[in-house]
């Protein structure tokens, strides 16, 4: 990730554990192509799950498959590895950069902030680490790689989007719903203006 002074940030939790908390997350932060095989503990005798190095496997060639299917310029021989790659690697990205968020809206009416009734949104976010809120103007470019994977989710999406419209017909373009999302927002993008539109990019797809 580019910061804004243009320097390359690697996004990194917090190196602490809440006392009430009933998940852990582990990270690991490394510039090699690395593979980590996970065992889980499946209950209090210390029993573990069947490998499931087989599984993961089998779904990384489904994967394979059915992004030859929908994009066949891919297999192109004049395309070299390192192109197939950049293009797995970008697919993955955008349909795990897929978030469900719910919460309240701050827009601005007659020149005061006011709070809508919280609603949920279907959206494929810029970035999970630093962007993780909906971008009406980016998952209209977002949508078009993802209605050719799925038009169902893509459909999904896009609705989601048009739930949140406005009686004017106005669309908030930058929607922080919860507090995760809101909590990487700068305060003066939180309030939604009625001013500030995007170009109609949902058409794209």
């Amino acid at each position: 990730i580019l910061s804004s002074e243009g320097q390359c940030v690697i996004p990194t939790l917090k190196n602490t554990i809440d006392t009430d908390s009933n998940l852990m997350v582990f990270q690991i932060v490394t510039t090699e192509t690395i593979t980590l095989n996970g065992h889980f503990v499946q209950d209090s005798q210390g029993k573990f799950t069947p490998n499931p190095v087989g599984d993961i496997n089998e779904k990384i060639l489904e994967f394979d498959r059915t992004l030859l299917e929908r994009y066949p310029t891919l297999s192109q021989e004049k395309l070299t590895p390192k192109l197939q790659n950049m293009a797995r690697y970008s697919m993955a990205n955008i349909l795990g950069n897929v978030a469900f968020l719910h919460g309240s809206l701050l827009v601005i009416e007659n020149g005061k902030v006011v709070t809508l009734p919280p609603q949920s949104l279907l959206t494929a976010v810029p970035s999970r680490p630093a962007f993780p809120r909906g971008f009406l103007w980016d998952d209209g470019f977002h949508n078009i790689l993802i209605c050719k994977w799925d038009e169902i989710l893509c459909m999904q999406i896009l609705d989601s989007w048009l739930q949140t419209q406005m009686p004017s017909g106005w669309i908030p373009r930058e929607q922080g719903r919860g507090a995760e999302a809101v909590s990487e927002m700068p305060s003066w993008a939180v309030p939604q203006n009625p001013n500030a539109g995007n170009p109609p990019s949902l058409l794209f797809p």
